[in-house]
């Protein structure tokens, strides 16, 4: 446009808009003068965007299964205490949680307060997983056979 050479070259000459830049870090061989200004006009844009799109959803009463997932607070754990310690440990020790950097400590209280569950002393009951004689792995083992099952059911579904 007409004003291209005003706004995308580096240039000394300024436009007549107050704007602050000294607490910015400017490369004048890369940065023009109105970059960061555009920033905030494109980053109001898309905050705009994303307001409309939650604006939208809660007056549609669109569902977003994640959300209902999260803030439903009558989520429970239905299986025993010690099966959720047997998952909890298996995920810290698999250092799939936060990159392996999860403490357990922590990785219990999110566990309690999302299933809305008391564990008690998580430490003892590892113990006592770890001292079975056989199937040390035992709810991790059924999850295991679960999802197997489920998966030959789906495949004789789909080829039928």
């Amino acid at each position: 446009s007409q004003q291209d050479s005003l706004y995308f070259l580096r240039s000394t000459r300024q436009i007549g808009i107050n704007c602050d830049m000294s607490h910015y870090i400017v490369d004048p061989e890369f940065s023009t003068s109105y970059d960061n200004l555009m920033a905030h006009f494109v980053a109001s844009d898309l905050l705009n965007k994303h307001y409309q799109k939650l604006l939208f959803r809660l007056t549609n009463k669109e569902s977003d299964p994640i959300a209902d997932l999260i803030l439903n607070k009558n989520r429970s754990w239905s299986g025993s205490k010690t099966d959720l310690v047997e998952l909890i440990y298996a995920l810290h020790s698999s250092g799939v949680l936060n990159n392996g950097e999860a403490e357990i400590s922590k990785i219990i209280q999110f566990s309690e307060k999302f299933f809305n569950i008391k564990i008690g002393n998580a430490y003892k009951t590892f113990a006592e997983i770890k001292a079975r004689e056989k199937d040390r792995t035992k709810f991790l083992d059924t999850l295991k056979r679960a999802l197997l099952t489920k998966m030959d059911t789906d495949e004789a579904i789909t080829k039928s």
